[in-house]
């Protein structure tokens, strides 16, 4: 493929990957039990900077249509 769409797969893999993981982490915040757990302020500090990664993708993966 050319150099735009092997950009763009390498996008997807990393919006899909970063999805995955942002759901992961929702999985585990359903979890009551989870907020007692140290590593607990990790996650929530994982899940913002997931969450503002995927919209950067997001925002440049429309700039590139």
């Amino acid at each position: 493929g050319d150099w735009s769409s092997d950009v763009c797969s390498s996008d997807l893999d990393k919006i899909e990957k970063t999805e995955i993981e942002i759901g992961e982490i929702q999985l585990q915040l359903s979890d009551p039990e989870f907020f007692q757990q140290p590593e607990s302020q990790d996650a929530l500090i994982r899940l913002a900077r997931l969450e503002a990664d995927l919209e950067r993708y997001y925002e440049k993966w429309g700039e590139l249509e």
